[in-house]
Formats: C-alpha cells, sequence, structure tokens
C-alpha cells in the first residue's frame, strides 16, 4: 500500500472548495498518483513519522484540481479562443517540477 501524502482536509482548504463526491474522488485519485510515483522520507532517524514534503502535498492539491477542471471538459477543450479551441496540455510542468525530486526512478 502506498504511503498517505495528505489529507482530504488539506486540499480542501488549499483548494477553497467544500467536500463533495467529485472532489473526494478527485482527490483519491490524485493522492494514488502521487503517492505511487514518488518516494520520500516517512520516517526520521528516531523511526518518528514525519510529514510528506511540502511540494508532494501542493502536487496533490494541483492534481485535485486538475481533475475537477476536467470534469467540465471530458474531450480536453476548455474553451474556443481567438485562434481556435484552448486545450488542456496532457503535462502540467508546475506538477512535473514539484514532483521531480521525489520521483521513483525505474530501469528495465
Amino acid at each position: 500500500m502506498a504511503a498517505t501524502v495528505t489529507s482530504l482536509e488539506t486540499v480542501l482548504a488549499a483548494l477553497g472548495v467544500s467536500t463533495s463526491p467529485h472532489v473526494e474522488a478527485a482527490y483519491a485519485a490524485a493522492e494514488d498518483a502521487v503517492a505511487s510515483l514518488c518516494v520520500w522520507p516517512q520516517v526520521d532517524e528516531g523511526g518518528e513519522p514525519i510529514a510528506a514534503p511540502g511540494a508532494l502535498v501542493q502536487a496533490v492539491a494541483l492534481r485535485t484540481n486538475r481533475l475537477l477542471a476536467r470534469r467540465n471538459s471530458p474531450d480536453g477543450i476548455v474553451g474556443v479562443g481567438e485562434f481556435g479551441p484552448v486545450r488542456v496540455s496532457a503535462v502540467d510542468r508546475d506538477i512535473e517540477e514539484l514532483e521531480k525530486p521525489y520521483r521513483r526512478v525505474v530501469f528495465g
């Protein structure tokens, strides 16, 4: 089982939203994604549990927000601008930068 990065309450406070089944589902998916993609020290030298790094907490909040925004754009188009459709990019560079120092390295 993957470690827990942060709590739903922390993400709700960061996003300034109230809970709903959609928010809870988006949070669970974001939490699972970050916890399975990243590793970080979970106990200190004395064996005491320590909190996940702030960057990973922020990554969970951003992923949650991104998943909630995708509910309104299932085809990836968020609007039509002056130059045509505006699409949600496949990669969020802010999330990538926050997770980069903690990403699991897989060989094979």
